[in-house]
């Protein structure tokens, strides 16, 4: 069996899995993500005076990464633990103060983490 007939017979068992991630953004309201937390990457904002936390889920959809936001990072997702399997619902923007919003999670935890996080690959292990 040559490539291109190992590739569409992947294609038609639904067989293939992405080894890079993907990025999601909450752009509406009720947009949701449901997976396993994989890890968190520290960034810097654009100015380098603040840090975020990037967040890798295993999903349905493949891996996704995406960006919270400050408040987010201190007092939701900081609470998640590798290997637990989560549901996150953006509920929008949310004003705290005359001329500043948040964006504003639920986090649900499905399932505590029942795995060894030895395990798990860190950032330089991945592709």
């Amino acid at each position: 069996m040559n490539y291109s007939e190992i590739d569409k017979q992947a294609g038609q068992q639904k067989e293939y899995r992405s080894l890079g991630s993907s990025s999601f953004t909450f752009t509406r309201r009720n947009n949701k993500i449901v997976g396993c937390f994989l890890r968190v990457d520290r960034v810097s904002s654009k100015t380098g005076e603040n840090e975020f936390g990037v967040y890798h889920f295993d999903t349905d959809m493949g891996i996704v990464k995406f960006l919270s936001g400050g408040y987010a990072d201190r007092e939701i997702f900081s609470n998640m633990q590798i290997g637990g399997i989560y549901r996150i619902i953006y509920h929008g923007k949310k004003r705290i103060g005359k001329h500043r919003k948040m964006h504003d999670y639920s986090v649900t935890v499905l399932r505590d983490p029942d795995i060894d996080t030895e395990s798990i690959p860190t950032a330089s292990e991945l592709p």
